[in-house]
């Protein structure tokens, strides 16, 4: 547990053929929960860092890998019906992310004891995996 949490959803639809059916449909599912356990999984993850200074200049350099963490539920919300279809929902709020290696690598140079220059680039790739949806998704129904 890593603390509590919130679950609110609002779906509506107006006019919108949703079953093919040929007739316009009209839904609503609306659903708010508080105060219930949260879980968020952290990765296993190695870092360094080093820099080498000449006289007037350095270069410095640093790396970051992140494991993958499997799909893992971060709150489960209570089941729910629609206000309107009255099916039963199933919420679930779940994650996954994929491994990730970023790196990062600086130089800096001293022309004078008032001027100096600093740059630097950075790889800071996301653990967002595209093929397993949003970080974070809601599993519910017909919706989410």
């Amino acid at each position: 547990m890593v603390g509590n949490g919130s679950f609110d959803v609002n779906a509506s639809s107006v006019g919108v053929d949703l079953d093919d059916d040929g007739t316009p449909d009209s839904e609503l599912v609306s659903n708010y929960q508080k105060d219930f356990d949260t879980r968020f999984e952290s990765p296993l993850s190695i870092a360094a860092g080093a820099a080498y200074r000449f006289k007037l200049s350095a270069v410095l350099v640093s790396a970051v890998w992140f494991d993958r963490v499997d799909e893992f539920a971060v709150m489960n919300p209570a089941n729910f019906r629609g206000q309107t279809i009255g099916e039963t929902f199933e919420p679930s709020v779940r994650a996954q992310f994929k491994s990730v290696f970023n790196w990062g690598v600086g130089l800096e140079h001293t022309f004078s004891k008032k001027l100096g220059f600093y740059g630097s680039y950075r790889l800071d790739r996301s653990a967002f995996d595209p093929d397993a949806g949003l970080p974070i998704r809601i599993h519910s129904g017909e919706f989410g």
